[in-house]
């Protein structure tokens, strides 16, 4: 529990300890009712934990959290695997590797960046494989329709509005794994699908994550050259989309095209200008979204750093 005490948050470290409180219930407790109550319990603490590393400004703490609360509701989710707790899983594992693993894109005078590629994908896989559970126990035969084009429309017309968590890191984590090497062919194949996700998220809730779904469809769209079906002008599109969804609580839409649309399309006045809207946001926009705008202001520093390499 060494973690625990360099949390300094009292709200974040009083959720993690409620819930390796729930998880040691779990194990010890041989009632089987005591366990389904405690478990039932655990749910909204996860969640609360959620809002609270999301709120959580300081990167060192939610750095520390994070891996702490993924490897509890692991724990828990091996006592009680339910679709709930697979989507909350999904979004751990994503939100974690696109922090603190994924720093691409990577140069070619960066000697871990095989490394880093390598860890960032498995941690993404992760996530995926969590996603497709968390859907597999809501869709009939979701894990295996879903990599069979013809069956991913009807497929998805099955997932409902309370399925958008899932959909959405499904998606999001299958296009970082994508995205990462479009140079397979294999790969290619896969990526009509991320439209279809996108698009089918888009149709059930756009606002989710402040219109991250938009953000998605922009990098489909601008993160591939023309050749291999990119499409600038679409990218552009959703990119003005995904900026009103955010509402200006958001750095998501900025930071994607970046490092996904700007670079790709050799765009260097649209990649500063998104800086620097990025550099003159101020965390206090959106108090309940502050670790995903503290670390995209870090990561969008680190890019524009790099800027010399790309264009």
């Amino acid at each position: 529990m060494k973690i625990l005490n360099r949390i300094k948050s009292k709200q974040t470290k009083r959720f993690l300890v409620w819930i390796a409180i729930a998880l040691l219930g779990v194990t010890l407790t041989s009632c089987a009712s005591l366990r389904r109550l405690v478990i039932k319990e655990a749910f909204p603490a996860i969640e609360a934990t959620e809002r609270a590393i999301l709120s959580e400004s300081n990167e060192d703490i939610a750095k520390q959290s994070l891996p702490f609360a993924m490897k509890l509701a692991e724990g828990i989710y091996e006592y009680s695997p339910n679709s709930l707790y697979a989507s909350k899983l999904s979004l751990l594992y994503a939100a974690y590797a696109f922090a603190y693993v994924d720093n691409g894109p990577y140069d070619d005078f960066d000697l871990t960046a095989d490394q880093q590629l390598r860890q960032s994908r498995a941690l993404y896989k992760k996530a995926f494989s969590y996603a497709l559970l968390s859907l597999d126990k809501k869709v009939k035969d979701f894990s295996i329709n879903i990599y069979k084009p013809a069956q991913v429309p009807i497929l998805l017309e099955q997932v409902n509005s309370s399925q958008v968590e899932a959909l959405f890191w499904l998606n999001f984590s299958w296009a970082m794994i994508l995205f990462s090497d479009l140079s397979d062919i294999k790969t290619l194949a896969q990526v009509e699908t991320i439209r279809k996700l996108a698009e089918r998220l888009v149709s059930l809730d756009d606002n989710y994550y402040y219109g991250a779904p938009y953000v998605i469809l922009m990098a489909y769209y601008g993160g591939r050259s023309r050749a291999i079906g990119g499409n600038p002008t679409q990218a552009l599109r959703y990119y003005k989309l995904a900026q009103q969804k955010s509402k200006g609580y958001s750095l998501i839409p900025y930071y994607v095209y970046m490092r996904f649309v700007a670079i790709e399309q050799a765009d260097r006045e649209g990649f500063e200008q998104a800086y620097r809207e990025i550099k003159q946001f101020s965390i206090d926009n959106n108090k309940e979204f502050a670790f995903v705008n503290v670390f995209l202001k870090r990561k969008a520093k680190l890019l524009y750093e790099k800027q010399e390499l790309f264009f």
